[in-house]
């Protein structure tokens, strides 16, 4: 489990870095390469 103190400065919107900017959320929802499109599709 990770916790954070704050959003690094390129990634968040105020100063305590705790609003997240339209970059990090870009980031967050880009594919992620290594892992299958959709869970239901990988086959255990």
């Amino acid at each position: 489990m990770f916790f954070l103190n704050r959003l690094k400065p390129e990634y968040s919107r105020d100063a305590d870095g705790r609003m997240p900017s339209d970059k990090f959320v870009a980031e967050c929802t880009r594919p992620v390469s290594g892992f299958p499109a959709k869970v239901n599709d990988a086959k255990v």
